[in-house]
């Protein structure tokens, strides 16, 4: 049962703080949406805009989109760079034995 678990620990803590920072950037866009949205609300009654415009709706939506997308980005980027520069600094790589240039 122990080998079974000391993988998972391992691979746990490589995921844990990529999954936390695409945890915070999305809650930063959630709060972004929230505070573009009071912004738009408040612009529409001030300049009396019609209070259904869908766009005015959509908009914190499509930040809520983006922000899921630039966290999914950070994680995938992320790993993408651990393994392109473990295989560069392999044993087979071409920069074998030098350190890394992050």
């Amino acid at each position: 049962m122990e080998n079974l678990v000391q993988p998972l620990l391992e691979e746990s803590t490589l995921w844990v703080p990529e999954v936390t920072g695409a945890v915070v950037i999305f809650v930063v866009f959630i709060i972004l949406a929230k505070i573009m949205k009071r912004i738009i609300i408040k612009a529409a009654e001030r300049l009396k805009f019609d209070k259904n415009n869908p766009g005015q709706r959509l908009s914190p939506l499509v930040l809520i989109i983006r922000g899921h997308q630039l966290a999914k980005g950070c994680i995938i980027f992320e790993h993408f760079l651990k393994v392109f520069y473990e295989q560069l600094h392999s044993d087979g790589g071409e920069l074998a034995g030098r350190p890394y240039c992050i």
